[in-house]
């Protein structure tokens, strides 16, 4: 059960809806024309590039793809094309933390010296701040705070040393004081997970969270590796004008933004960890409910109903509540939500880096939540 405060008022998101309107009333079937002219509009824009996902449950599902996913080779983007997915990544060192609490190996309110002992200060930050963005740990991914960041993001690395680059920095505040979205402490996450299992971080990853739920299409890029489908990341310049993404080893994205996928693996995703009758092989629905339970607000005065969670947000839009985050890399945006009343999962997945992609997602949610006429329109008056 998880759930939300909004205005003081508190929801569980899996019985209570925000709007006294039952689930949406028409398939996606009937929406398929409204969500094409958006969609080819903002194509023929120059505003997108990329695929995207929209599904009610495992049998109404469509897809769509839009432009190059190599633009040297005229290579199309189709629903099998892999995109880097930044941020998304937290929700699966999430889930694999969750696991090892599971599993009896760590306790998320335990301080991170009884995993990290050589780590400085950590008696004073647990798991759970990691997992919070609550630690006060400095972000490592700041270009202004390291002379060599432009270097440096272009070379392989190991978790080691990536934590070595933060770990004596001094702390921004006292940890669990406030929010403050960031980078290490999902590497330190990694880290954990690594020095719990003996095992890379990549590797047990993917034999238990990936391959149980059968994400064949997702997992952690490994430096100079060639990895099929995997798109080309690009910034739009003017017109037909494109250059390539800065080069950024995923090495020293580790826990926090290493992973590619695809939308119908965000799917398929994003049913099993919000569903009610997921599998629970991979994890147990008290710990995933765990995961999805609102633990400090975000300081955002556009949205004072965020809160962020174990690598996922909860708020509202259009007055329903949704779980949803964001991710950004070197060429590419990516916006995940699911709407737990509707059990709408919307995914976005793109090769332009300053795509749009959370508002294309909304404006896509839009789309699905508008009321359909209960009457036939009267036609009369046009005769």
């Amino acid at each position: 059960m998880t759930t939300l405060t909004v205005n003081s008022k508190t929801f569980n998101s899996t019985t209570d809806p925000l709007l006294p309107t039952p689930a949406l009333a028409k398939p996606i079937s009937k929406r398929i024309a409204r969500i094409d002219t958006y969609l080819n509009a903002l194509f023929q824009a120059g505003e997108f590039s990329g695929s995207v996902a929209i599904a009610c449950d495992k049998a109404d599902i469509i897809t769509r793809s839009y432009g190059l996913s190599n633009r040297e080779h005229e290579v199309l983007n189709t629903p099998q094309t892999r995109f880097r997915i930044g941020s998304l990544t937290k929700q699966f060192t999430a889930v694999s933390i969750l696991q090892l609490q599971e599993k009896g190996l760590l306790n998320v309110h335990s301080p991170i010296s009884n995993y990290l002992p050589s780590y400085p200060r950590c008696e004073n930050i647990t798991v759970h701040h990691l997992l919070s963005h609550t630690s006060g740990i400095p972000e490592y991914l700041d270009p202004g705070a390291f002379s060599d960041f432009f270097e440096w993001m272009q070379l392989p690395t190991t978790l080691g040393h990536l934590v070595d680059r933060f770990k004596d920095l001094p702390l921004e505040f006292v940890p669990g004081e406030k929010f403050k979205y960031g980078n290490s402490g999902y590497a330190l996450l990694a880290q954990i997970i690594e020095s719990l299992t003996q095992q890379p971080y990549a590797d047990y990853l993917q034999v238990n969270v990936l391959d149980p739920l059968a994400l064949r299409n997702t997992g952690q890029e490994i430096p100079l590796a060639v990895i099929t489908h995997l798109a080309q990341g690009y910034v739009p310049i003017q017109g037909d004008v494109y250059l390539q993404a800065s080069p950024f080893d995923l090495s020293i994205a580790q826990g926090a933004g290493g992973l590619y996928s695809t939308v119908a693996d965000l799917v398929k995703w994003n049913q099993w960890l919000c569903g009610k009758d997921a599998d629970r092989r991979v994890l147990g629905q008290a710990a995933r409910a765990m995961m999805l339970t609102p633990v400090v607000q975000i300081d955002i005065a556009e949205t004072p109903d965020a809160f962020y969670c174990y690598g996922v947000a909860l708020d509202t839009y259009l007055e329903r509540s949704r779980i949803h985050h964001l991710g950004g890399i070197s060429g590419f945006a990516s916006a995940l939500a699911y709407y737990p009343k509707e059990k709408l999962t919307i995914a976005v997945l793109s090769n332009f880096e300053a795509a749009t992609v959370q508002s294309i997602g909304e404006e896509l949610a839009t789309i699905m939540f508008e009321p359909f006429p209960t009457t036939q329109p009267d036609v009369s008056k046009n005769n």
